[in-house]
């Protein structure tokens, strides 16, 4: 807890000096860079859109849906419907046939197509029951966890050549004026069973939007100790921030500014 608050104070205070090096000329990236740099925002993308359709079609689950059958909900998956997202609620526990309960769409301003599905409308496509494995796979336990909820999870469906789905279990934000950049995981499925996984962070970490006393800051500012880049993490944190977060990698001395840009969000290099 002192650590935390040490290092959000110290994020208060370096703001400004940090915001004002944004203009100064610094070396390029590497290829490296730019491709580590490009995956993680394709991936920070990818969960805040998932993120958010299933956050807003729960909304439209517990409208539509008996209450005596919401508790036979056991998960969600996400999956691309043209260029929208649909969220499908499904039952069984792990390890057995899952069977669809309600699904909706989120086009990313309103949810359509809410269904409650029956018996002839209950089997999950394939993607579906593979992205429900994947999320099956993973417990909750063992890992560092940074809120007194249960962590959020998105499954993305894989990016890699040996084709794992990606189970992220990330901490739920509880306060609207504090953005929680630790406790969040990322874990590799294929067939069912893990194949890696990897924290973000060694501590957790809760950085108040703005400063002491409602101080307005212009940014935030964390040191990573575990990647000579910024993550998806860093990325998608934006999003709650609603400004722009530098990020110093401890490993190659760099500073990074993660920011939303037009509404997109970017990734550039300060030091």
């Amino acid at each position: 807890m002192i650590r935390g608050f040490a290092l959000a104070l110290a994020a208060f205070a370096a703001t400004s000096a940090y915001a004002k090096q944004t203009d100064a000329p610094v070396a390029p990236m590497s290829a490296s860079e730019q491709a580590a740099v490009q995956l993680a925002l394709n991936r920070a993308e990818q969960i805040y859109a998932y993120d958010q359709a299933a956050w807003h079609t729960t909304d439209a689950l517990t409208a539509d849906i008996p209450k005596a059958q919401l508790g036979t909900i056991r998960g969600w998956v996400v999956t691309p419907d043209d260029q929208n997202y649909r969220v499908t609620y499904y039952s069984g526990d792990a390890g057995t046939a899952h069977r669809a309960v309600y699904s909706a769409v989120w086009t990313g301003t309103e949810v359509r197509d809410r269904k409650l599905r029956g018996a002839n409308d209950a089997e999950l496509t394939a993607e579906e029951t593979r992205l429900a494995a994947a999320s099956d796979a993973v417990s909750d336990d063992g890992r560092l966890h940074c809120a007194n909820r249960r962590f959020n999870r998105v499954v993305l469906p894989g990016d890699g050549a040996d084709g794992a789905d990606l189970v992220y279990l990330l901490t739920p934000q509880l306060e609207t004026g504090i953005v929680p950049l630790g406790g969040h995981h990322r874990i590799e499925v294929k067939d069912g069973k893990i194949l890696s996984e990897r924290t973000f962070s060694k501590s957790c970490l809760n950085l108040p939007i703005d400063g002491p006393d409602g101080k307005k800051t212009e940014a935030l500012v964390v040191s990573h100790l575990l990647d000579p880049t910024p993550t998806e993490i860093h990325a998608f944190s934006v999003y709650a921030a609603r400004k722009p977060i530098f990020v110093i990698t401890t490993e190659n001395d760099r500073i990074w500014a993660s920011e939303l840009s037009g509404g997109r969000l970017r990734i550039r290099l300060v030091k």
